[in-house]
Order: C-alpha cells, then sequence, then structure tokens
C-alpha cells in the first residue's frame, strides 16, 4: 500500500539531489563560456542558461 509512495520518494529525493549537482556545474560551464566569442560559444552558453533556469522554475 504504501509501497508505491516510498518509491516516488527515493526517486524524488535521486532527482533533488541529482539536480543540486548539476546545476553549479551548468553555471560553471556558462560562465567558461562568458569570453567566448565565437557563435557556437555563444549558442553553449544560452543553452547551459535555459537549462539552469528551466530547472530553478521546475520546483
Amino acid at each position: 500500500m504504501n509501497r508505491n509512495s516510498y518509491l516516488l520518494a527515493i526517486v524524488l529525493i535521486f532527482l533533488v539531489n541529482w539536480l543540486q549537482v548539476e546545476i553549479p556545474r551548468y553555471i560553471q560551464l556558462a560562465i567558461d563560456l562568458i569570453d567566448d566569442a565565437t557563435n557556437e560559444g555563444h549558442q553553449q552558453l544560452q543553452t547551459y542558461v535555459l537549462m539552469v533556469v528551466s530547472c530553478r522554475f521546475q520546483w
């Protein structure tokens, strides 16, 4: 009966822990790309910023 609730809780705990590790990594990658003046660097920077913003607003 409570098995599904416990399983969901465990999955969500792992998801939250993963996000707490990934978000700073994407921020680091975005900061490293600020000085990159190429179009590819600009597109990667936009991608990383969108990932961080979307992850933060999913809470």
